[in-house]
């Protein structure tokens, strides 16, 4: 044993020291619980998100998801995972559709040029093999003083015309 710790002085200031820690370290995790962002977004709101038939996510300017509509979870949610406070870069499966610079993702270029991107190809791999081929739309969200506060990127789903262009194609080639 140490010797340093025989001194009752040194021992109870080295056991309040880290039942201190044990104890900031339950509030905090408690404190960012209940700062949850997902958790201040009122139900009317999440249920005209989840409406919308494409998929829709709300981004910080630090690429943090803050909200993430049924449709997209639907397809990049893996294992029950929630995207709500998760940076896209750190989201393996989302790694793996996107430009290897985070700085290049088309949310971020929006947020950085501060105009709206449009016409973005990504492709979403499904556990069934398959794929969701969607066309990515981005616009910032700026407060009254124009500072960007985020983007709304909206994900539409065109895999079904992907498919009758590939048969049409397909079709006219046999003509």
């Amino acid at each position: 044993v140490v010797d340093w710790l025989r001194e009752p002085t040194v021992f109870l200031v080295v056991v309040l020291g880290v039942c201190g820690f044990l104890m900031f370290s339950l509030y905090l995790r408690r404190v960012l619980d209940y700062l949850d962002p997902s958790a201040v977004i009122p139900d009317r709101v999440r249920m005209a998100f989840d409406g919308f038939t494409e998929g829709v996510m709300v981004v910080d300017p630090a690429g943090r998801i803050v909200l993430a509509n049924t449709s997209f979870r639907q397809w990049v949610e893996r294992a029950k995972t929630n995207l709500h406070g998760q940076l896209i870069e750190n989201i393996p499966w989302l790694q793996s559709v996107l430009p290897a610079n985070p700085k290049d993702y088309p949310w971020m270029r929006a947020m950085a040029q501060g105009t709206a991107h449009r016409g973005a190809q990504l492709e979403f791999p499904q556990e069934s093999g398959k794929s969701v081929k969607t066309i990515v739309n981005c616009a910032p969200i700026q407060d009254a003083r124009g500072k960007v506060r985020g983007c709304i990127v909206t994900f539409d789903d065109v895999t079904d015309v992907e498919n009758i262009n590939q048969q049409l194609r397909a079709t006219m080639a046999d003509l």
